[in-house]
């Protein structure tokens, strides 16, 4: 009597399948590629990741790159550069005077953190939160 095999379960501490980010990664080698700009895979897994798959912004970055940058022989610029393309992707990276101050309070600050910071922020912790 043979028992069939069935495939066994993932365990629940077992490693996200990433399937999704190789296809995202192969996209991005594939678009790049009719772009006239080849590119290592592992570059085109960093693009779409740290620009969220933005398809104007990963092409404007990787005309921006060299060479090198792109074949993956040359480390890329941590964070990458906020061209237009970027900064239309994943928003202003600028900050406000008052987060700026908030920021500088946070970096010097050694005790009673959370009511510092709301008063340098001027603003309620709901606010904050809400990322207002």
């Amino acid at each position: 009597m043979t028992k069939s095999m069935s495939r066994p379960s993932r365990h629940a501490l077992a490693a996200p399948e990433n399937t999704s980010r190789v296809e995202d990664a192969l996209r991005i080698v594939d678009l790049l590629h009719e772009a006239g700009l080849p590119v290592a895979p592992a570059v085109a897994a960093r693009l779409a990741h740290d620009l969220a798959g933005d398809e104007a912004a990963i092409l404007q970055t990787a005309n921006w790159m060299t060479d090198a940058q792109r074949r993956g022989v040359q480390a890329l610029p941590d964070p990458l550069p906020l061209l237009d393309q970027v900064e239309s992707s994943v928003g202003d990276a600028r900050l406000e005077p008052w987060e700026f101050e908030v920021l500088i309070a946070a970096a010097v600050c050694l005790e009673n953190r959370t009511e510092l910071l709301l008063e340098v922020a001027g603003r309620p912790i709901g606010d904050l939160v809400a990322g207002e």
